[in-house]
């Protein structure tokens, strides 16, 4: 089963799928945009915004095909790399929305807002927050998406989700 983690920048997502991970014996996809940045900079292209998406797409599959019979969580997905490149009025190449309406999450858990921002050297959308929360919903509901906000703070935020993916879990017609 797979969980995947969106929301803006600074929300708690990483520390969030980490404590997730732990707590569940779970497998993690991280988000690779962070490493790839660290190397690159900000000074990123669109052509490297799209290798961005090739490469958290190919870490997701290696992830997933590695742990079949573990909870995966993903720090990230391609919903974000979508809402990157329109938030940049860059083209979305079909096969993202392609993957995104193909996508196959138990549920996404989108974090809100209602934590202070955190710069890191990586971070840039900090007055864009309220915009980018608003995007991701929307975009969620287009796709129609099994979804759940994410408020609360410091271990309530994470626990509230843990519940969430427990519920899930018992719920599913496999176990």
């Amino acid at each position: 089963m797979k969980f995947a983690l969106l929301g803006p920048e600074s929300t708690g997502k990483t520390t969030a799928a980490l404590e997730l991970v732990n707590k569940l014996e779970g497998a993690l996809v991280p988000e690779v945009s962070r490493d790839f940045l660290k190397e690159k900079g900000l000074n990123y292209s669109y052509d490297d915004i799209l290798e961005i998406a090739k490469l958290q797409f190919a870490k997701e599959i290696e992830i997933s095909d590695a742990n079949p019979d573990r909870i995966v969580i993903c720090d990230t997905e391609l919903i974000s790399i979508e809402i990157w490149l329109e938030y940049y009025e860059y083209e979305v190449p079909s096969w993202i929305s392609t993957y995104i309406y193909q996508s196959n999450y138990e549920k996404y858990f989108l974090f809100d807002i209602d934590i202070p921002w955190v710069s890191d050297g990586l971070r840039t959308n900090e007055g864009d927050r309220e915009l980018l929360l608003y995007l991701f919903k929307k975009k969620l509901n287009y796709y129609n998406k099994n979804w759940e906000l994410v408020r609360g703070q410091g271990e309530a935020r994470t626990l509230g989700v843990l519940q969430s993916i427990k519920e899930v879990v018992e719920n599913s017609p496999d176990e």
